[in-house]
Order: C-alpha cells, then sequence, then structure tokens
C-alpha cells in the first residue's frame, strides 16, 4: 500500500479516510503487505501487485490507484439509486 506523497491534492482528512478504507480491504483479504509510505500518487494512495518468478524475481503487475480528486476537481456526484 503506497500511502500519501509529500506533494499531493486535496485535504489530509480525506487521504486519512482513503489510506484507512485501503488498509482495511487489504487486512480483509488476509494477505500480508507491505506499507510503502510516501509513495502513492499525488492525487490518491495505490496498491501494487507484486508477483515473483520461479527465480525469486520480482515483476509489477497492476497497481490499483484510488483516485478521489477527479470527482471534486470536475464537480461530479454519486447517486446510490
Amino acid at each position: 500500500l503506497s500511502t500519501r506523497p509529500k506533494k499531493y491534492l486535496g485535504n489530509i482528512e480525506d487521504w486519512n479516510i482513503a489510506e484507512d478504507q485501503l488498509k482495511a480491504a487489504l487486512t480483509k483479504f488476509g494477505k500480508e503487505y507491505k506499507l510503502n509510505e510516501g509513495d502513492g500518487a499525488f492525487y490518491g494512495p495505490k496498491i501494487d501487485v507484486k508477483l515473483f518468478d520461479v527465480f525469486g524475481r520480482e515483476h509489477q503487475c497492476g497497481t490499483c490507484q484510488l483516485d478521489f480528486q477527479l470527482p471534486v476537481r470536475f464537480n461530479l456526484q454519486y447517486r446510490a439509486k
């Protein structure tokens, strides 16, 4: 889990909520994960998925990025119904 970098958009409260929610999701998933403090994108925290090959070499497979700044910048809204 990569968290808030030194230069970021938005407010600290939103970042804390987003990071806490991703931590909770990773904990519920039940696999070990590492905290990579300060390596998130400027617009939100991210989860980097890494795999290891038969030789033990690490490969980044994908990234799940949480961009909660875009809706604010474009005045987007969410309706559940």
